[in-house]
């Protein structure tokens, strides 16, 4: 236990340690932690163990395998994952910008409504991931006007009749 103890990240020691305790008075399980190589660098650590049954004193059986590899992998993924919301959520304020341009008496509109769904949504304690695609779907939801002539969302007037049934 002393190399172990000696071993774990310093940002990951206290929580690795408290959940082995909890672990080993469960009588099994199983956590993820870092640590330090001898040559300095940080390996990551599944950690799994478990009570050898009728054994007096209690002994355990475990196994630490290095997942760095797949951690890498998960953390690659994350960041390839983050630059595409950033280009969707880019590309839909492009969007939402080409509508608010054509109907220039409800600019800010679009964003307004995804503000106050993100609102609701956190009073209705909705996850982070519901309240971004309330957010999206608010910035998105007059997408229709594109195709609509600007001078009809523009008229100071009513629509006439025929204005209001015109096919494209």
């Amino acid at each position: 236990m002393g190399w172990w103890s000696k071993s774990l990240h310093p940002d990951d020691k206290l929580r690795a340690q408290e959940e082995s305790h909890r672990i080993i008075g469960a009588g099994g399980g199983h956590h993820y932690y870092r640590i330090r190589h001898k040559d300095g660098h940080c390996i990551h650590i599944h950690d799994e163990m478990h009570l050898v049954s009728g054994s007096h004193p209690q002994r355990y059986i475990g196994i630490l395998c290095d997942i760095s590899a797949e951690e890498g992998a998960l953390n690659q993924v994350r960041h390839y994952s983050s630059r595409l919301e950033n280009t969707v959520l880019g590309t839909v304020e492009a969007i939402a910008s080409m509508i608010e341009l054509r109907d220039p008496y409800t600019a800010g509109h679009e964003s307004r409504v995804g503000d106050l769904a993100v609102q609701i949504a956190k009073q209705m304690q909705l996850n982070a991931d519901t309240q971004y695609g309330l957010r999206i779907a608010g910035l998105v939801h007059d997408i229709g006007k594109i195709s609509i002539p600007s001078e009809y969302l523009t008229k100071p007037t009513r629509l006439s009749h025929s204005e209001r049934v015109c096919h494209y």
